[in-house]
């Protein structure tokens, strides 16, 4: 088929339209089937294929995370990406670890709570609880406790 293009005027005449004669010569050597490009010098990225863990594997990771292991050292262990331990963790229910001064439990939430219904404002509430104000403003309502607008109230100083 190609080569019957060569062949007809109309397609030689855009093909002596090159300036170029090396791209041209090229161009109906490949035309006319007289070999292959040379290879590129470019790196071809390779398909990566996903390490799978069995069923085995996974409640390993599982025991090991809760007896204390962190998920940097459990993605090295295993040769999987962290983000991959997280989603294996969350699916066996594994709870996330709770940080000292970021997070509270259930009875210091609580307590947080009645603080911050009694007039205390977030960024004090946090202070005193060693928490992030947007920390609080977002499992506050989780709780159960409700929200006033941010701002300055009137009486305030």
């Amino acid at each position: 088929m190609y080569y019957r293009l060569v062949k007809m005027p109309e397609l030689v005449g855009v093909l002596s339209r090159y300036r170029n004669r090396d791209n041209l010569a090229r161009l109906e050597r490949v035309l006319a089937g007289a070999g292959r490009d040379e290879s590129s010098d470019r790196t071809v990225r390779s398909v990566r294929r996903q390490k799978r863990l069995n069923p085995d594997q996974v409640s390993e990771l599982v025991e090991a995370r809760v007896s204390g292991v962190e998920i940097d050292d459990l993605a090295e262990r295993y040769g999987i990406d962290r983000n991959t331990v997280m989603a294996h963790l969350q699916r066996a229910g594994v709870p996330g670890r709770r940080w000292p001064g970021r997070t509270l439990d259930p009875e210091q939430l609580e307590a947080a709570g009645r603080l911050y219904e009694s007039g205390v404002n977030l960024i004090a509430v946090g202070q005193q609880f060693d928490v992030d104000r947007r920390y609080l403003r977002r499992t506050l309502p989780e709780a159960g406790f409700g929200l006033r607008p941010p701002g300055r109230r009137k009486g305030q100083s």
